[in-house]
């Protein structure tokens, strides 16, 4: 269910960046709002209402029994609603930790857009606002690393089983621009046992730094390799550069990599290389083991649910906000994809307009609209519709059966 609709307070649109299962009721106590793994850890109980008693808070549903949660009221009104057992962390340290690593991911991305559009000389106007647009990044991270030394200590981030491959082209794209990269080498099974999105986080920095020190006609190259014991993840820029690459962004790596048992070394000519234990366990989470899907919506809580759910059910994910950049991934990733998923309304380009494009370059690929809108307002022509708001399961659902008519 997507935690954005209208009249919701702020907090409702952030339950779905919090990792483990975490609701919003609102002053009606009917919940309103849920994560991914909320709707898992209980399926039956995405329209509960809250209830208080003497022995504890508890979801009331009809012909289910009531779940026990713990309810953390919130000033603007309304509960944040976590499981009673389990030793879930505390509903305000939750959501500024995902907050937090949200900012990071578009503090990196902001910074590396600007920087490209700077390598295109632009005239003096534009130029002073792109530095300008430079500077209030750098505030924004400075403010955030005040902000993480006043609050409670993060706990380690939780490892996750994920191929290494298929993530750091996750990050790659989530820069946009597109960045002059070109990945060589790639291959399959480079699975990994380390924190996801610390590890996305700290692959886009690198990337984006080498970058912006590239000449105008430059690329990073970006290789996988993997033998019996180890996982390989090289960042060699192309020609290369005058020296070891250093920085905030390298060392905000090694830290990721050596809490997940590996270790950073420099490379001749600037690059950056990681070396992780390889892993042989069970289906790896996010691996893209079943291919990569093109997943388009302008609502970042809706992106982030259908994202995490996908990805728990072994595929690979572009996520694009824009019918614009979403058109841009089809073309160049037209090869690993096995489906599209897109809301009918974006913005630049409608996912009516995406789907199109789909049925002709690509006809036998599966499809899925997504929009809460009738089908006459946006045109939906000949693909399959899911209505919103839609859960996690009706959604996983939904993807497997287009998925499965595809192949």
């Amino acid at each position: 269910m997507s935690p954005s609709g209208a009249g919701l307070p702020p907090a409702a649109a952030l339950v779905a960046a919090v990792e483990g299962p975490c609701a919003f009721a609102g002053p009606d106590r009917r919940v309103s709002a849920h994560n991914a793994p909320f709707g898992e850890w209980a399926p039956r109980h995405g329209q509960a209402t809250l209830e208080v008693r003497a022995d504890g808070a508890w979801l009331v549903a009809l012909d289910v029994p009531p779940a026990a949660v713990r309810a953390e009221a919130l000033a603007g009104g309304g509960w944040l609603l976590f499981p009673a057992a389990g030793g879930s962390r505390g509903g305000v340290e939750a959501v500024t930790n995902s907050v937090g690593r949200a900012l990071d991911r578009l503090s990196t991305s902001i910074e590396c857009n600007v920087e490209m559009a700077l390598r295109e000389r632009p005239g003096e106007h534009v130029a002073q606002a792109l530095r300008q647009a430079l500077s209030t990044v750098s505030e924004l991270r400075a403010l955030r690393r005040q902000v993480a030394g006043i609050g409670p200590v993060s706990a380690p981030a939780a490892l996750q089983t994920l191929d290494l491959a298929a993530l750091v082209r996750e990050a790659v794209m989530a820069l946009s621009g597109p960045p002059p990269v070109r990945f060589s080498g790639e291959e399959h099974g480079c699975v990994v046992r380390a924190g996801r999105e610390p590890l996305f986080v700290a692959m886009a920095g690198i990337t984006a730094a080498l970058c912006r020190s590239l000449p105008d006609d430059g690329q990073v190259i970006v290789d996988s390799a993997r033998d019996d014991r180890t996982v390989r993840l090289r960042f060699q820029p192309s020609p290369p550069g005058p020296g070891a690459a250093a920085g905030a962004e390298v060392d905000a790596f090694r830290r990721v990599v050596e809490a997940a048992g590996g270790r950073v070394v420099a490379t001749t000519g600037g690059g950056v290389a990681a070396e992780l234990p390889a892993y042989e366990g069970s289906r790896p989470q996010g691996a893209g083991l079943r291919g990569t899907v093109l997943l388009a919506d302008d609502d970042p809580a809706t992106l982030s649910m259908m994202g995490a759910v996908l990805r728990r059910r072994g595929f690979a994910v572009i996520e694009a906000a824009n019918g614009v950049a979403a058109s841009a991934y089809l073309r160049t990733h037209s090869a690993s994809l096995v489906a599209v998923i897109s809301d009918a309304v974006l913005p630049g380009r409608s996912g009516v307009e995406l789907l199109g494009e789909v049925r002709s370059l690509l006809p036998q690929l599966p499809t899925l609209l997504v929009t809460a809108h009738d089908e006459k307002v946006v045109g939906g022509g000949p693909f399959p519709v899911l209505r919103k708001p839609f859960g996690a399961q009706a959604f996983g659902e939904s993807v497997e059966r287009v998925v499965g008519q595809g192949s």
